[in-house]
């Protein structure tokens, strides 16, 4: 069965950037934008800037929630995925704990620069429509005209705060490189027998790393050429978040489900190595109360006493309590069966 927090995260992502796509389609077909204009902080193109924003306000909101949500579902996969990784933390600890680390400052950055920006457009756009930005300045002064340093002020506090969003969004980028780029090197550092995840799948996550590290360089550049590099960064973060990461996490949706610890039948007579997942045999006549010690003693029993552990550690059988049991002289009276303690057969 395929994991639901997956889905959900790969639906949203999907759905969000499918807006952000055509938000920025629209952006780009404006006919009123002139860069001149918006240096020079004009008042006529700054209100039909706001126009605009305005007449996209819905569109712009859906795309905010839709993508905090998305980054809230991909943190639970991510997390459940290095812990399996990491066999319930006895395999290369620092690297799993660091891809869980990066997964929640990511998801806190992108979820409350969110919700920050969410309040802040609500509040500029109130503004907007129902304060006065046309005269600020005494009559004295103005000779009666409008000034408009509101509608300057407006823009520029925008701008302001857009730009502080701009850099919360390039550290997202960062976090999911480090994310994939650990993921790929705990994958790639376990022996191929003993891989959960395929190498193809792990790959493509490789790839969504690479093109974060180019989103992130673009965020970073876009402040040399705004118009250029927004344009590049948009792009490359739609394939990204659109196409690439919604196929990984649906693949990774039916491969989770394989990875959760299940419980393992230990035969007293042998050594299970959790840490390889191997299976041992003790050798014949090692002695009683040693590893595999029940070899020698099960042999002469009539039956063999199984025992059912769910653990994260090398775990070694010792049956040497029932074997005991079992070989006992059938003279006298039967003595009552003894029933292995679950907790004596851990060493």
């Amino acid at each position: 069965m395929a994991d639901c927090s997956c889905i959900l995260a790969a639906l949203c992502f999907f759905v969000a950037n499918v807006l952000r796509m055509v938000m920025f389609i629209r952006r780009y077909n404006r006919q009123h934008f002139d860069f001149e204009l918006f240096k020079q902080f004009d008042p006529s193109f700054i209100r039909e800037q706001w126009q605009y924003r305005t007449d996209n306000l819905l569109l712009y909101n859906a795309a905010t929630v839709l993508n905090a949500f998305a980054w809230f579902f991909f943190l639970i996969p991510i997390v459940q995925l290095s812990w399996c990784l990491s066999r319930g933390g006895f395999r290369q600890v620092g690297v799993h704990v660091a891809i869980a680390i990066f997964a929640f400052v990511g998801t806190f950055g992108e979820v409350i620069s969110r919700l920050l920006m969410f309040g802040f457009n609500g509040v500029m756009y109130w503004i907007h429509s129902e304060f006065e930005l046309d005269r600020w300045l005494p009559t004295n002064i103005s000779q009666g005209q409008p000034d408009e340093l509101g509608w300057r002020t407006l823009e520029l506090v925008f701008l302001a705060v857009e730009g502080m969003q701009v850099w919360v969004n390039a550290f997202e980028w960062v976090c999911l490189t480090v994310i994939f780029f650990l993921l790929f090197y705990s994958v790639a550092t376990q022996a191929p027998s003993q891989r959960e995840l395929p190498m193809s799948m792990v790959r493509v996550g490789l790839v969504i790393g690479v093109l974060s590290l180019f989103d992130f360089a673009a965020d970073v550049l876009r402040y040399e050429d705004w118009r250029l590099f927004s344009s590049l960064a948009l792009l490359a973060g739609a394939l990204n978040t659109w196409i690439l990461l919604p196929s990984f996490l649906i693949a990774l949706s039916f491969q989770l489900p394989k990875l959760v610890p299940k419980p393992i039948t230990i035969e007293h007579n042998e050594t299970i190595d959790l840490m390889s997942m191997t299976r041992t045999p003790a050798p014949a006549g090692t002695p009683l109360g040693q590893p595999g010690s029940a070899a020698a003693a099960a042999a002469a029993a009539p039956t063999t006493t199984t025992t059912t552990v769910t653990a994260h550690a090398p775990v070694v059988a010792n049956g040497g309590v029932a074997a005991a049991a079992a070989a006992a002289p059938a003279t006298g009276p039967t003595p009552s069966p003894i029933q292995p303690d679950p907790e004596s057969s851990l060493i």
